[in-house]
């Protein structure tokens, strides 16, 4: 069985590794929000234990809420590497797909010339 040439498979290539790429990057943004909201609930009752009182509801939240955003920053550009390596795979893919286009138009362009000028018939 010949392997034939086929662009939709390398498009459909580039689209999943663009659609992995934002993956990895919400999938890190996520868990860096949520480790960071973990810790500091977990900071805070902790502190609340230590010191021996009863841990107040509003600094535990307070805590878990501001504990978030500064994680899942770090958990975004922890994955901006792999994320940017994908899309620059995924362009190399499609760069493939253009030069066959271009150069296919190119050798239509002489074979077309070819026939005006000697009369060939292919």
């Amino acid at each position: 069985m010949a392997i034939k040439y086929n662009k939709v498979v390398i498009q459909s290539y580039a689209d999943a590794l663009y659609s992995q790429a934002l993956g990895i990057e919400v999938i890190y943004t996520i868990l860096g929000f949520l480790l960071g909201t973990a810790g500091g609930v977990g900071l805070t009752l902790g502190a609340a234990s230590v010191v021996g009182m009863a841990p107040d509801a509003g600094a535990t939240i307070i805590f878990g809420v501001l504990g978030g955003p500064i994680p899942a920053l770090i958990g975004f550009f922890l994955a901006r590497p792999r994320a940017f390596l994908l899309r620059l795979q995924a362009q190399q893919a499609l760069c493939f797909v253009q030069i066959e286009q271009n150069t296919d138009l190119v050798w239509r362009g002489l074979d077309a010339l070819l026939q005006r000028s000697f009369g060939r018939q292919p």
